[in-house]
C-alpha cells in the first residue's frame, strides 16, 4: 500500500466532529425500508461501510475503507474536500488504491428504487433513521467526485450527476467542484460532458464561477453550445458576473459578429474584451482600439492594445516593436516622444541621439513580466518568431525572477517545447514566488477562470508529461497547505490534457 504524503496529513478530529460531520460528508444509505433483519433504513452499501450500534443503530462509527478514509490513512473530512484529501493526491498520479476507488464510486451511486424527495434525498442517498443526525451529502461531491476526477476513472458515475435536478439544488462549492471535476477527464470524454455543460449554463442562480468554468471548458472542447448564452449577457445583462469570461470565450470561438457588442462596451471589461478583439479578428474594433493605443503608448498599459492591433493586422504603427522591447522591459516612446525625438535628430540637436538612445535603453521588470504575459495573447504569425526571440532574452535574465519565470511560462504556452525542462526547473527555486509562478503555468489557476486569464496567459495550462513527476515531488516537499493544494490542481490540469 503506497504510503500517505505526510504534508496531507491532518490533525484528527474530536469523535464528536466525525460523527456529526464527518460521517456526513460521507455515508451512503438507504433504501426506504429496513432489510429484512437489518436495522431501520439500513442498506447493504452502508452495512459495508457503516458501524451501527445503539438503540435501533442511532450511533454510527466508520469501519473498513471509510474508516480508513476519515480516520486513517488519510484523515480526508471538512469543506476543502478533495484538494486537502491525499486519496485525491495518489489519484492524480494515477496510484488510487483500489479499494478506494471502490469506496468513492460507491458513495456516488445512486439507489434507484428510492423515490423520496427533499433536500436530504436528492441524489437518492438517504442518510437513514438511525444515522439521520448526520446531515446531508454535500460533501460526497466535493470528495469523492474530485477524487474519481483526478484519477480519470468511472467517469459514467460522475456524469450521471449532470442533471437539471442536481444543478438547480446544489449550492455553489459544489456546482463548481462538479464542472472543475468534469475538465478533468479531458477531450476524450467530450462528447458526454458538452451536454452537461449546457445544463449548467440554463441553471438559474448566482455565485457564477461554475458557469465561468463551463465556458472556458467550451472554448476548449471547441464547441459554440456557448454563444448564445454570451451574447444574452452582453445584450440583456444576464448573469453579469459571467461578463468578462464570455467576452474570453466569443474570442475564443472568433465571434466577429459579436465584435461590436464587445466594442461597445469595451470600458466595462476593457483588458479581457481587448484582448478577445483581437484574438477574434475582423475590422470592427481597429479603429477604436487604435485611439486607445495613441491615447497609451508610452505607458504600461498599452501593451494589451498593442498585442491586440499586431494580432488584427493593424500597419499604422510599429506594434511587433513596441511588444518586443516590452517584453525585455523597455517602454516604448509616447507619440509625443516619438514627433519631439525626430524633430531634435532633424534638427541635429547636439546630444539628442544619446539621450533619446538612453531613454529608450531603459528596463524595469516590471514591464518585461506583464509583456510576456500578454505576448500568450499575440496571434501575428509574421512575428511570431521576433516574439519569441524576446522571450527567451528575458527568460535568462538572472536579474529578474519572476520576468523571467513569466517568460519561460510564455514561451511553453505559445507552445515552444524547449522552455518546459526550465520551467519545469522553477518548481524547485527557492523564491516562493517564483514557484507560484510555475505552480500556475501548469494549472494551478485553471479552474479560476479570471485568475489563469490575468495572471498566467491565454491557454492557462503548460500540458506536459515531464511535469507530472516533477509536481508530484513538489507535493511531497512542500510545506505550505494552500499551495500543495495549488500543485494538486495543477496535477490534474496537466493530466486532463494527456492520454
Amino acid at each position: 500500500m503506497t504510503q500517505t504524503p505526510r504534508n496531507f496529513a491532518m490533525s484528527s478530529p474530536s469523535t464528536k466532529t466525525l460523527r456529526s460531520a464527518s460521517l456526513a460528508l460521507f455515508v451512503l444509505s438507504t433504501s426506504a425500508t429496513a432489510i429484512a433483519g437489518g436495522l431501520p433504513g439500513e442498506n447493504p452499501t452502508q452495512s459495508k461501510y457503516v458501524a451501527r450500534s445503539g438503540v435501533q443503530g442511532s450511533m454510527c462509527a466508520p469501519q473498513g475503507t471509510l474508516k480508513d478514509l476519515v480516520n486513517g490513512k488519510y484523515k480526508c473530512y471538512g469543506p476543502k474536500g478533495s484538494d486537502a484529501c491525499g486519496a485525491s493526491y495518489d489519484a492524480a498520479k494515477g496510484k488510487l488504491d483500489p479499494k478506494f476507488a471502490e469506496l468513492f464510486t460507491d458513495l456516488m451511486k445512486k439507489d434507484a428504487a428510492l423515490k423520496t424527495t427533499g433536500d436530504k434525498n436528492r441524489d437518492g442517498f438517504l442518510y437513514a433513521a438511525g444515522c439521520s443526525d448526520l446531515g446531508g451529502a454535500d460533501f460526497v461531491h466535493l470528495l469523492s467526485v474530485g477524487a474519481l476526477s483526478y484519477a480519470k476513472i468511472s467517469p459514467d458515475v460522475v456524469f450521471s450527476y449532470g442533471t437539471a435536478a442536481n444543478f438547480d439544488v446544489w449550492g455553489g462549492a459544489e456546482r463548481e467542484a462538479y464542472i472543475a471535476a468534469l475538465g478533468r477527464y479531458g477531450e476524450p470524454q467530450k462528447e458526454k460532458i458538452l451536454p452537461i455543460l449546457r445544463v449548467a449554463l440554463a441553471t438559474k442562480g448566482s455565485m457564477l464561477a461554475f458557469k465561468k468554468n463551463t465556458l472556458k471548458l467550451m472554448a476548449r472542447f471547441n464547441s459554440d453550445d456557448g454563444v448564445a448564452y454570451c451574447l444574452d449577457v452582453l445584450k440583456q445583462g444576464n448573469d453579469k458576473d459571467a461578463t468578462a469570461v464570455c467576452g474570453f470565450y466569443l474570442g475564443e470561438r472568433k465571434k466577429t459578429d459579436a465584435a461590436s457588442t464587445l466594442v461597445r462596451r469595451l470600458s466595462d471589461e476593457k483588458d479581457t474584451f481587448t484582448r478577445a478583439l483581437g484574438i477574434m479578428g475582423g475590422t470592427e474594433a481597429g479603429s477604436v482600439l487604435k485611439a486607445e493605443y495613441e491615447k497609451q503608448a508610452g505607458s504600461g498599459v498599452a501593451v494589451k492594445t498593442t498585442v491586440a492591433l499586431l494580432s488584427l493586422g493593424d500597419k499604422s504603427y510599429d506594434y511587433a516593436g513596441d511588444l518586443t522591447a516590452m517584453i525585455e522591459g523597455r517602454r516604448p516612446l509616447s507619440l509625443r516622444d516619438r514627433t519631439r525625438k525626430a524633430e531634435e535628430l532633424k534638427a541635429k540637436k547636439k546630444g539628442a541621439a544619446e539621450r533619446w538612445k538612453q531613454r529608450e535603453q531603459e528596463a524595469e521588470e516590471g514591464m518585461a513580466r506583464d509583456a510576456a504575459l500578454e505576448a500568450t495573447y499575440a496571434t501575428d504569425a509574421a512575428s511570431a518568431a521576433k516574439i519569441n526571440e524576446a522571450l527567451r532574452k528575458t527568460s535568462v535574465r538572472t536579474d529578474w525572477p519572476k520576468a523571467s519565470a513569466f517568460a519561460l511560462s510564455a514561451l511553453a504556452q505559445r507552445g515552444d517545447k524547449s522552455a518546459v525542462p526550465g520551467l519545469v526547473k522553477l518548481l524547485g527555486s527557492p523564491k516562493e514566488e517564483v514557484r507560484d509562478i510555475a505552480l500556475n503555468a501548469f494549472g494551478a489557476s485553471y479552474e479560476t477562470p479570471e485568475a489563469f486569464l490575468n495572471y498566467v496567459g491565454r491557454k492557462g495550462v503548460v500540458a506536459d508529461a515531464s511535469a507530472v513527476p516533477a509536481l508530484a515531488s513538489f507535493i511531497e516537499n512542500e510545506p505550505n497547505e494552500e499551495r500543495r493544494a495549488k500543485a494538486l490542481r495543477a496535477l490534474g490540469a496537466v493530466r486532463s490534457f494527456l492520454p
